[in-house]
């Protein structure tokens, strides 16, 4: 499912470019395909369990999820937004960089090798410590924001996990820069691999969780 809904925004911009009422809708998709990534770790339980995944269950805890995270999403945006303008600003008064380098740090953004800019490179170890956040969110029963700051400090109290995890990340990451991301065959390639790992690495870190953080496993009636 979520493979359909993130393929989909490219599939329609290819047929329909530059279409205003596609890119509005993009983030639509978008937000949906997080939500079913958080709620894998509840599937999986089910699954395990032996509940039926029909597409109706699938789809309707989806958009609970996909509910949940609206408010503290848009929440999310306007402080990245603001947290990358106050560290481009202090970049600016304590690096001074030419107005050139400013120029060329952006235009860097437009090619082909935009995967192996500093800034991604970046922000794959970051994105990592993310990795409890589904868990916390779909079977702890807390919210996006608490989630976040949780899956933070439970990976510094376990970076030995942790490191294997970034680890994987990068391999995937490095693995997948090869695709042409601008074209719908590219990316549809790179989100079925990327979607493939993302699944091992949330199902490893699921049985990690319940084995060595929660010393006990989840059924599908668990609440925390």
């Amino acid at each position: 499912m979520r493979l359909i809904i993130v393929i989909l925004p490219p599939l329609l911009s290819a047929i329909l470019p530059n279409s205003p009422i596609l890119n509005a809708l993009s983030p639509v998709f978008y937000l949906i395909s997080f939500g079913f990534s958080l709620s894998i770790p509840k599937f999986l339980i089910q699954k395990h369990h032996n509940y039926s995944l029909s597409l109706k269950n699938i789809f309707s805890t989806t958009m609970q999820s996909t509910k949940r995270i609206i408010l503290p999403s848009i929440l999310l945006f306007i402080i990245a937004t603001i947290l990358l303008m106050v560290i481009f600003a202090l970049v600016v008064i304590f690096l001074r960089p030419t107005p050139e380098q400013i120029a060329q740090f952006f235009r860097d953004f437009n090619y082909s090798n935009i995967r192996w800019h500093p800034f991604f490179l970046i922000l794959v170890p970051v994105i990592s410590f993310f990795v409890f956040t589904p868990i916390l969110f779909s079977l702890e029963h807390k919210g996006l924001i608490t989630s976040l700051l949780n899956s933070i400090s439970t990976s510094f109290s376990h970076l030995p996990y942790l490191s294997i995890v970034i680890a994987i990340d990068f391999i995937s990451y490095a693995g997948t820069s090869f695709f042409p991301i601008y074209e719908v065959w590219g990316s549809s390639a790179e989100y079925i691999i990327s979607s493939y790992i993302g699944l091992v690495v949330i199902s490893s870190t699921l049985l990690y969780y319940q084995k060595k953080i929660r010393n006990e496993s989840f059924t599908p009636q668990t609440r925390a």
